[in-house]
């Protein structure tokens, strides 16, 4: 084992020393190159200065008031035309980009009357609400003058507080259900 190790030591060591022999060679040879570039900037630094100055006080105003021109407004307000056409034929909702499958299901007769049946349930059961709500609020408007028999009637027709609490239990499963069915559609539709 220990020869194995001196091996794997060894070849380390010889791929050290060959990426350093890389790393000094190249920065030799970027040394040589930047000493080069500046040993010889009397011959190119002015011709580089000549051409930047041309640059910005020649073709930059060119560029300026071609951009102003009305060629080039006309073309910028073409291109904008288009991208805005290309984007109103993209579907709007998200119906329209449903595949088979979710279409079906969105359209099936089952699915629509199961939520229509739940939705009719809750209707009535919170009509029967209100009413209850109603009633309640009568009586409490209700002067004390009137007679007993009056107020025992009145209480015959109520439900009983149990009951009603039960009413209203069943009314708030009911509306999550409700939810986690629309939830459900809503995430198999997108």
């Amino acid at each position: 084992m220990d020869s194995v190790k001196k091996e794997k030591l060894e070849a380390m060591e010889r791929y050290r020393k060959g990426s350093q022999f890389l790393r000094v060679l190249m920065q030799f040879v970027l040394r040589v190159v930047l000493l080069g570039l500046f040993m010889s900037s009397p011959n190119w630094l002015p011709c580089f200065f000549s051409s930047v100055k041309f640059f910005f006080l020649v073709r930059v105003p060119k560029i300026c008031t071609m951009a102003a021109g009305p060629r080039f407004i006309f073309m910028i307000s073409n291109v904008i035309i288009v991208i805005l056409v290309g984007g109103s034929r993209l579907p709007k909702n998200p119906a329209e980009r449903v595949g088979l499958y979710e279409e079906y299901v969105m359209k099936s007769p089952t699915v629509q009357s199961l939520a229509m049946a739940e939705v009719k349930e809750n209707e009535a059961f919170a009509d029967q609400i209100v009413k209850a709500e109603a009633l309640r609020e009568e009586k409490d408007e209700e002067s004390e003058v009137d007679d007993v028999m009056e107020e025992e009637e009145e209480e015959e027709e109520w439900l009983p507080a149990e009951e009603l609490n039960k009413r209203v239990e069943d009314f708030i499963a009911m509306v999550n259900k409700q939810r986690k069915l629309e939830a459900k559609m809503l995430i198999c539709c997108e």
